[in-house]
């Protein structure tokens, strides 16, 4: 039978290698996969054993061990990460030369996903809602994209049921949502500030803050020491309408006297950055002195800050230090006196053994100012708070990352 012009090339090169190849003896070894055999004395024998198409070692018989080849028990996805998608056919052998060599098929890699290393919760106060913090939540992720914002909801509706519960809820949801080793930051609104302070408190003696680092804590018109100094009418309606919350922020019981005891202020003191913003009037409901923490506000701050509305005013600190030999020395005449300023005077002090910077906002409108300072996403919609948002991200806020 006619030989095809490719078996006759491959008849050839085959005359070639045996022309120029030495001969092993019987004892040299041969290489593996090789089909060399002794050679034949009888001329005819050798002459059509070499003519034939089928005769003789071919270049892709002869494969040497492999040269390179990735091994692991684990599927490629899982050994390489994210940079590459899972394969089905790994493997794609290629001959060259007389050499066998595997090539790995590798598709387009994915995309890593992005590891957040600093997580901002968002606390509500009394009957907030998500909503509360529409613009607040727009702001830092345009300011700092690489900050996670968690905005809880596992207190909403549920407000009343006092500090504990709702720090206990919130507590839980830090501990299902913030990576081990990351940083964290807190800001609060209104009761939320409080309940944000429970929660560090609680998540440290837990042993959860031990491989956090605590940036920032900001609160915004937080009535760090009860509500006592509002008017008659919201104090009688807090306690009726709110049942255990109105109890602990009207200070009829200890609990927010415990929240200044030595080891929850160690929690609090761990915070590279803590804030306060509070309202300097028209806030019926939590008043400048426990949401900044001070006796009173020196009037020349006071006419600064009405002269720039909306805007925070720094209070200085070496205006505080005139500020607190005042609660040693005289009573809280602007407090209202049932038993439990005693209880006020020694929050204060407490809390103001920790580094706080103040800042005091002035709006005009009559009764909004509490939902303005933070740019309520439903109740603001003139955005007279938006300056203070504003100053909360660019100034107040520490970037961790």
């Amino acid at each position: 039978m006619a030989l095809t012009e490719v078996e006759k090339l491959g008849a050839k090169l085959d005359a070639d290698i045996a022309e120029h190849t030495h001969v092993p003896s019987e004892s040299t070894t041969s290489l593996p996969g090789s089909h060399t055999s002794p050679p034949s004395s009888d001329p005819e024998r050798s002459h059509s054993q070499d003519a034939s198409p089928t005769s003789g070692p071919r270049i892709g018989d002869v494969k040497p061990p492999v040269l390179h080849r990735v091994r692991s028990d684990a599927p490629l996805s899982r050994t390489i990460g994210d940079w590459v998608e899972d394969v089905d056919k790994q493997y794609e052998p290629v001959h060259v030369g007389g050499f066998t060599t595997d090539f790995l098929e590798i598709r387009r890699p994915r995309k890593r996903a992005l590891v957040h290393r600093h997580f901002v919760v968002l606390v509500h106060g009394v009957d907030g809602d998500e909503t509360d913090w529409t613009n607040v939540h727009a702001q830092l992720k345009a300011r700092h994209p690489e900050v996670c914002v968690l905005i809880p909801s596992v207190n909403v509706g549920r407000t009343s049921e006092g500090v504990d519960a709702c720090a206990s809820r919130l507590a839980l949801f830090v501990q299902d949502h913030v990576l081990p080793d990351s940083a964290i930051s807190f800001i609060g609104h209104s009761f939320g500030g409080v309940i944000a302070r429970a929660c560090v408190v609680r998540l440290e003696r837990n042993g959860f803050l031990l491989d956090k680092s605590l940036k920032n804590f900001i609160s915004i018109a937080t009535p760090h020491v009860g509500i006592r100094e509002c008017s008659p009418a919201v104090r009688v309606g807090a306690h009726i309408l709110k049942r255990r919350t109105g109890s602990d922020l009207l200070v009829n019981n200890d609990r927010l006297l415990t929240l200044t005891e030595a080891k929850s202020l160690m929690a609090m003191a761990r915070f590279n950055n803590l804030v306060a913003y509070g309202n300097l009037a028209n806030d019926p409901l939590v008043g400048c002195r426990t949401a900044l923490l001070l006796d009173d506000i020196p009037k020349d701050l006071a006419e600064q800050a009405k002269m720039l509305p909306g805007r925070p005013v720094e209070v200085p600190t070496e205006r505080l230090d005139l500020a607190c030999r005042v609660w040693d020395r005289e009573p809280f005449r602007t407090w209202d006196d049932s038993g439990r300023s005693a209880h006020v005077r020694q929050m204060l002090q407490r809390l103001n053994t920790l580094h706080w910077r103040r800042y005091v906002v002035f709006f005009p409108s009559f009764l909004r100012a509490h939902t303005n300072i933070v740019w309520h996403g439903k109740l603001d919609v003139q955005g007279e708070g938006q300056h203070v948002v504003r100053h909360i991200v660019s100034e107040a806020f520490t970037k961790a990352f």
